[in-house]
């Protein structure tokens, strides 16, 4: 009995983390000790990525300013998926979140602000975005 319940799915897949996983986090903590300038740095990313969307008349919903994820509401499915593939075209790579992940009129592009962004890549992709929706 003990042998069916430590091996059951429900079990092995909802317990702890893989070993190597919680190395790479705990590596990371350690880094962003050693070097807390790079959550700075990102915030200042992710501010200039909500200042331009915001600018341009982009949907960030209820994001806050400095979160690195930020979400470009378009609304329906189709256009989002339709934003995306265009943004490949440009040089954006962002996914589209559609029903049933989020409601059916609030599908969006999910966008992950990183560190090692520059400027102008981010520009260039909200720029890229304000032009492609304006389109569609």
């Amino acid at each position: 009995m003990k042998l069916l319940k430590f091996t059951a799915g429900g079990y092995v897949f909802s317990c702890g983390t893989a070993p190597a996983a919680a190395s790479a986090a705990l590596t990371a903590l350690r880094i962003l000790q050693h070097e807390p300038e790079l959550v700075n740095g990102l915030r200042q990313r992710a501010a200039l990525f909500m200042r331009l969307a915001r600018e341009l008349g982009l949907d960030v919903g209820r994001s806050m300013d400095g979160a690195p994820v930020i979400p470009v509401v378009v609304g329906s499915t189709h256009e989002c998926v339709a934003l995306s593939t265009s943004l490949l075209e440009d040089g954006v790579n962002v996914k589209p979140i559609v029903y049933p992940a989020v409601e059916e009129n609030q599908a969006r592009l999910r966008f992950f602000v990183s560190y090692l962004h520059t400027d102008a890549q981010i520009e260039h992709a909200v720029r890229a975005v304000a032009r492609r929706l304006a389109a569609l």
